[in-house]
């Protein structure tokens, strides 16, 4: 690339960054605002688990259950962002949940960036369709993205799953095997992302290797094998590193899974668990008062939308994408019912592979109609935001 065509290159980046700075400015000011009555932005946000990666990040791992919460206990929440937290907290002087929610402002603009430049790099480009400002525009009015704001895990993984995916593309090995890591230490989903990458980064220079027939093709297919497996180990470092702390801090490496009983989370059938969800026929409940009950049904033809873009991008030979976007729905629906449809709208409505894979539909409707979807989606966020600060889908 010559020097001119890099310097546009230098300046359309500058500009959509600029477009995104002002943008998540007008969100966190709407979101501020409409969490007045609810006590402020940080209280509004913070639901769910974030008071478990709040006491985390404030007082660290508990020796034993927490008897006045059903013997639940912190293990079972993985350390990576409540270790950011804490050292946003410390370094700004506020508390964890307020530093959850300001880490989460950088990493918000992290993934739109990065989930820009991933759609860029790997998805052909169609003339006449939307191009990085609709992108931009789409992934702040997606309807689940406000939890990426709200002091949870998700922009976080979001943006070391975009960010390994990148750097193995690239060819960076070590650096991918760090941001697998940071993943295999965030959730328990993101375990099974590294060994889905893992496999991905493995077989071809298996096969490669298997079928080579000169010395020379041997080599370059070990050479990559060996760049997998350094990969693979990286990756692993972030469980592992948890496990062994769980071990001498209380004996048991695997507490963060023994301790998911006391959540109710046992094995069953994802089919089993879908289809129950599926006959509840309860699509009505979205309609009345959903901060005392949820639709599972909802939830379960959210799981199924999702396994029907998994296909598609099978179809489309995206492999990694879609058998992470086919683990993301299985996993939580392994967990039995009806805890296991409790966590399928943070998990897998704001998967980046879903919503990217939807955006390459949505780009190529005529400007008009992608409009009305993108205003749609935004009014969606907004009911779903003021949902959420009312305690929506907290476990009845």
């Amino acid at each position: 690339m010559n020097n001119a065509g890099s310097h546009r290159v230098r300046t359309g980046w500058t500009i959509s960054a600029a477009l995104l700075a002002a943008l998540l400015v007008l969100r966190y000011a709407i979101y501020a605002a409409a969490a007045q009555p609810f006590g402020g932005l940080v209280d509004a946000l913070c639901k769910w688990d974030c008071g478990w990666y709040a006491y985390v990040a404030a007082q660290g791992y508990e020796l034993s259950p927490q008897l006045e919460a059903n013997d639940q206990a912190n293990w079972a929440f993985f350390p990576a962002f409540p270790a950011l937290a804490r050292v946003v907290a410390g370094l700004v002087g506020i508390r964890p949940a307020a530093a959850g929610v300001m880490l989460n402002v950088a990493l918000l603009a992290a993934f739109v960036m990065l989930a820009v430049l991933w759609f860029e790099k790997t998805w052909p480009q169609q003339p006449g369709s939307a191009g990085r400002t609709g992108l931009i525009f789409f992934l702040l009015v997606w309807p689940a993205g406000f939890y990426l704001s709200a002091p949870l895990t998700e922009a976080l993984f979001n943006t070391l799953l975009l960010a390994m995916v990148l750097l193995l593309r690239a060819g960076l090995w070590m650096p991918a095997g760090l941001a697998a890591a940071g993943l295999s230490a965030t959730r328990p989903n993101g375990i099974i992302v590294v060994v889905l990458a893992s496999l991905a980064v493995a077989v071809p220079p298996l096969l490669q290797l298997a079928a080579s027939r000169t010395a020379e093709a041997r080599s370059g297919a070990a050479l990559a094998l060996l760049r997998a497996a350094a990969f693979s180990a990286l990756g692993g470092l972030g469980i592992a590193s948890f496990m062994i702390f769980l071990h001498l801090h209380m004996g048991d490496a695997l507490a963060f899974f023994h301790v998911q009983v006391a959540w109710g989370h046992g094995f069953g059938s994802p089919l089993s668990t879908l289809l129950q969800g599926l006959q509840a026929a309860d699509l009505a409940n979205l309609t009345g008062d959903v901060t005392r009950v949820r639709s599972e049904t909802f939830l379960s033809l959210a799981a199924l939308a999702s396994l029907v873009v998994a296909i598609w991008l099978g179809w489309r030979r995206r492999w990694l994408e879609a058998t992470v976007l086919i683990a993301t729905p299985i996993v939580p629906l392994s967990t039995g019912y009806p805890i296991g449809l409790i966590g399928l709208q943070r998990y897998v409505l704001t998967n980046p592979f879903l919503i990217l894979a939807i955006w390459d539909f949505v780009r190529r409707l005529p400007p008009i109609w992608r409009g009305a979807v993108v205003a749609v989606l935004a009014a969606a966020q907004g009911w779903s935001l003021w949902m959420f600060y009312r305690g929506a889908l907290v476990l009845v």
